[in-house]
């Protein structure tokens, strides 16, 4: 894995407003424990805050109801997001937007009951893959998913793959979500990824996709443009959507998706 750089405060971008924290900036350690870290690292990072903090698979362990009251009882104050594939009791098989099935919605009743344990309304997920239904079958399932459910679910672009075709991993696949009605999260680490692929930086449409009130969270990291890496950004390191990131809608919740972790986790991999 690609070992993140060292943060340096001289060269750090500061983005207006707070960006607020995730456990995968602590991927291999169980929830808890990443959170306790978030908690420390906020002291040092005057930009980054933990009102909201996400639940990524990146971490150890299952969430429940006992780790959702933990979480709640140490941080009353912290509203706690779960995200995409992170693991149930109920299973480990990952439900993206394209996903169907008696199966799923099983998932979902659980994720919508943590979710408002949480103290948060939303919960956002991965769009899925081409071989299990189309673009325009998986916005409507989306859809009808944001109607049977009391809690918003957001849909997650991606980005080209080699080994199977993702939903929304194109620019006009992108162009066709900010048409779509339908919630979502735009991870712009992702999209440096699309656009390194497709030799196109469409600021404009980047520009429109933050600013609809459709867009409910977005991610930040950088990369390469080839693999997802999640390492930190700076001025030295200054992404092309800086620039339009201000657009970004006022209900919007930013998120960091950093690796942070440098050292061994508790199973004794480097991370």
């Amino acid at each position: 894995m690609i070992s993140s750089p060292v943060y340096d405060t001289n060269t750090r971008t500061t983005l207006p407003g707070s960006i607020q924290c995730t456990t995968a900036m602590f991927p291999g350690i169980p929830f808890l424990a990443a959170v306790d870290r978030i908690a420390a690292k906020i002291e040092e990072r005057p930009e980054l805050a933990m009102d909201w903090v996400q639940l990524c698979p990146q971490s150890y362990g299952v969430v429940d109801e006992g780790l959702i009251t933990s979480l709640k009882h140490q941080y009353p104050r912290t509203k706690f997001q779960l995200h995409s594939n992170v693991r149930l009791c109920c299973g480990k098989t990952p439900v993206h937007g394209s996903s169907q099935g008696e199966w799923v919605h099983e998932y979902l009743d659980t994720f919508e009951r943590l979710t408002l344990r949480s103290g948060c309304g939303i919960y956002s997920l991965h769009s899925g893959y081409a071989d299990e239904m189309s673009l325009p079958e998986m916005f409507e399932n989306v859809r009808q998913w944001n109607k049977q459910y009391d809690i918003i679910i957001a849909v997650e672009g991606l980005y080209p793959e080699r080994r199977r075709q993702a939903l929304i991993s194109t620019w006009a696949e992108y162009e066709a979500l900010l048409h779509a009605d339908i919630p979502y999260a735009i991870d712009l680490s992702h999209l440096h990824i699309v656009a390194t692929t497709e030799r196109k930086r469409p600021l404009q449409l980047v520009r429109d996709l933050l600013r609809s009130p459709h867009c409910r969270e977005i991610h930040l990291s950088a990369n390469n443009g080839r693999v997802d890496a999640h390492q930190p950004w700076s001025d030295s390191n200054r992404e092309w959507w800086w620039e339009v990131i201000n657009a970004r809608h006022s209900e919007c919740v930013v998120f960091c998706e950093e690796n942070l972790q440098t050292r061994r986790n508790h199973l004794g991999r480097h991370i």
